[in-house]
């Protein structure tokens, strides 16, 4: 598994990463924060509000209309929207990952 992670962020995710920013520059968004929520959904595979809100130092509010923003986008996706505790993916960055591990 160390092996597939090493693969993923040897660089090939982070020329991947180019078409998030593309799709963020293109949007209303003019935030930092949607620059960061980017990098950490590439580093983190899932994650939720509370680690959004804790790793970029954002409100709630804030934590919570930004991930919805780049839902909104294409961006990120939502694992299982019916969840109390939803977790949120770049389902790019998991296609990476799969494509690597097969």
């Amino acid at each position: 598994m160390v092996g597939l992670w090493q693969y993923a962020l040897s660089g090939y995710v982070s020329e991947r990463s180019l078409g998030f920013r593309c799709v963020v520059r293109a949007s209303a968004l003019r935030a930092d924060s949607a620059h960061a929520l980017v990098d950490l959904a590439i580093a983190n595979p899932s994650f939720t509000l509370a680690r959004v809100e804790s790793t970029l130092s954002l409100s709630y509010g804030r934590a919570r209309k930004l991930v919805g923003q780049l839902v909104d986008l294409g961006v990120l996706g939502v694992v299982d929207e019916k969840a109390y505790k939803r977790r949120y993916f770049a389902p790019r960055v998991v296609g990476v990952l799969s494509a690597a591990y097969e």
